[in-house]
């Protein structure tokens, strides 16, 4: 009945998944939601709005995962949370889910995230301007699609990748989640994991995403495959940030040869990039292909084909970036 009632039940019980009224007495959903975040980072976190105003619910975008409207479709409802159970069996780990599900930011590039700040700051900030920096930017363009894929904001089934969501979204939306909500933090080197560059990662991630689009520029899939090249290695921006010391360990045994990159941090940390990337993105509701193509960069098809799919083609273009 309340949110005081509901967070004692979490701390007593085994608890999967949070789904909350945004409006309850006492204590309301983002703060009911904010101190699951604190004690339970690990818990999947939904909330439901019925409010039309996006801003009144801000202050859950930086606790919850996913974002539902009131009235919902009541099998919409249970397929998320379906889903949400489902892709645990990506991340075995209970302090791995702890360390993915205890911030919602990701780490942007310094000089993106400055530049696109400054352009927000400005009076004629335009769309094509924004869509530039959050499409070289792989934390800005994960949070972008993330709220996109909400049926809070009722973006249309019809507007396909992170430029028509940001010209749906619109200039002012787009300031407020930046510069206000703070969707994205800055990202800090640590010494455990020096040998990554936030530049060259970037920087392949805009390649990958290039080819795929080049790939599938003839189709309906062309931004769809751009949006998954831009994020299919996002597991590895979450492992440098907040898992530092195993995945630096994972990086020297890389180097020092006799083994990948994936069967490395497999040794170290018992995951993948692809699956820890897929997790977070699937949690978030990321539309169901472009979790696949992020959990699958690394896998050769099994069979070959004629029909160049987003996975197939987030695949072919990761080797084409190398």
């Amino acid at each position: 009945e309340t949110g005081e009632e509901a967070l004692s039940l979490v701390n007593s019980e085994p608890i999967d998944v949070v789904v909350s009224d945004m409006h309850m007495p006492g204590m309301d959903g983002a703060e009911l939601l904010r101190r699951v975040q604190e004690r339970h980072p690990e818990v999947v976190r939904i909330v439901l709005s019925g409010q039309s105003d996006p801003k009144l619910v801000f202050r859950a975008v930086p606790v919850a995962h996913q974002f539902l409207t009131k009235p919902f479709d009541s099998g919409h409802l249970i397929a998320t949370i379906e889903r949400a159970l489902e892709l645990r069996s990506l991340v075995v780990s209970p302090e791995l889910r702890k360390i993915i599900g205890g911030d919602n930011r990701l780490p942007a590039a310094p000089r993106t995230y400055t530049a696109l700040t400054r352009v927000l700051s400005s009076e004629d900030a335009s769309i094509g301007q924004i869509v530039e920096l959050v499409e070289r930017d792989t934390a800005l363009a994960a949070r972008v699609a993330q709220l996109g894929s909400s049926s809070f904001f009722r973006v249309p089934p019809g507007v396909r990748g992170l430029s028509g969501i940001v010209a749906y979204l619109g200039v002012d939306l787009i300031k407020t989640l930046v510069l206000t909500v703070e969707i994205a933090q800055v990202f800090t080197p640590s010494p455990a994991t020096k040998g990554f560059s936030i530049e060259t990662y970037q920087g392949h991630s805009l390649r990958d995403a290039d080819i795929a689009r080049r790939m599938l520029e003839r189709t309906d899939h062309a931004e769809d495959a751009f949006l998954a090249g831009v994020l299919h290695d996002v597991g590895r921006l979450v492992l440098v940030s907040r898992a530092s010391a195993a995945y630096g360990a994972a990086m020297e045994a890389k180097k020092s040869g006799g083994t990948s990159m994936v069967e490395a941090e497999r040794a170290e940390l018992g995951v993948t990039h692809s699956d820890v990337g897929a997790y977070l993105l699937g949690v978030w509701g990321i539309p169901l292909e472009i979790v696949d193509a992020v959990r699958h960069h690394h896998d050769e098809p099994a069979s070959p084909q004629h029909d160049i799919t987003i996975g197939r083609a987030v695949y072919l273009a990761n080797l084409l970036a190398h």
